[in-house]
């Protein structure tokens, strides 16, 4: 799924360990994407007494797998669907629906609102119907498409992230906080503390401070030499 190697078993094991969960299963759903594209969504399906809230059981996965594979839907059952000789019927499972996010959330910083746009302009979406918490994933971000975001925000917002920061961080909040907030600080931190020449005494490196305390009959032992011969040089 988007060039990762996913264990929907792991998936199923982990959603399993909520004592709330009798049963689970995890499947790569295709789908028709905002942009028109077809794309792929990781889905897990629970089977449990009552309606789970999705965001701390999202959470908990979070802790235990790494961030590709946990589900971008969760769909409550009240039962698996069986075909007539008592095998899963994966074909009933029902569509999760495509829908990203229930409240549109416009950006909250210029940073955020040129990520936006950038991400609009890869995908293919209107700007202002873009919303900063949506899922990304889920509006036909695959690998090729976060190969060309990747470029284009090194390329136009100087920001050095990878693709795998795209699909580790897949809404705009998310990836604005955890990894271009991050970014920029440390840059920021890194020209506040740039000097220039520096002047003074160096003190012994660790492994220069033993040596001298070893008190050798011939230290120079170990000295290294070398000679460069030039062309006559013009000197002024």
């Amino acid at each position: 799924l988007n060039g990762y190697r996913v264990e929907l078993g792991e998936i199923e094991s982990a959603l399993s360990q909520d004592p709330r969960i009798s049963q689970s299963v995890v499947l790569i759903k295709e789908y028709d994407t905002a942009a028109g594209r077809r794309g792929q969504l990781l889905v897990g399906y629970y089977v449990s007494d009552t309606e789970l809230d999705p965001a701390p059981l999202l959470e908990r996965l979070s802790a235990s797998l790494p961030a590709y594979m946990v589900p971008e839907a969760l769909v409550h059952l009240p039962e698996l669907p069986l075909s007539p000789n008592g095998k899963l019927d994966r074909k009933a499972l029902p569509d999760p629906g495509t829908a990203v996010a229930a409240e549109h959330v416009a950006p909250r910083t210029e940073r955020e609102r040129q990520l936006r746009d950038a991400w609009a302009d890869v995908l293919g979406l209107p700007q202002d119907q873009l919303g900063i918490t949506a899922d990304l994933m889920r509006l036909g971000m695959d690998s090729i498409v976060a190969i060309r975001l990747v470029s284009r925000l090194r390329k136009v917002l100087g920001l050095q992230v990878s693709v795998r920061d795209v699909f580790a961080h897949r809404t705009i909040e998310r990836f604005y906080d955890r990894v271009v907030a991050g970014s920029e600080a440390a840059t920021a931190t890194a020209v506040r503390t740039e000097q220039g020449v520096l002047e003074g005494d160096v003190p012994l490196l660790p492994v220069q401070s033993w040596f001298f305390a070893q008190d050798f009959p011939r230290p120079g032992h170990w000295n290294q030499a070398f000679l460069l011969r030039t062309p006559e040089l013009a000197l002024p």
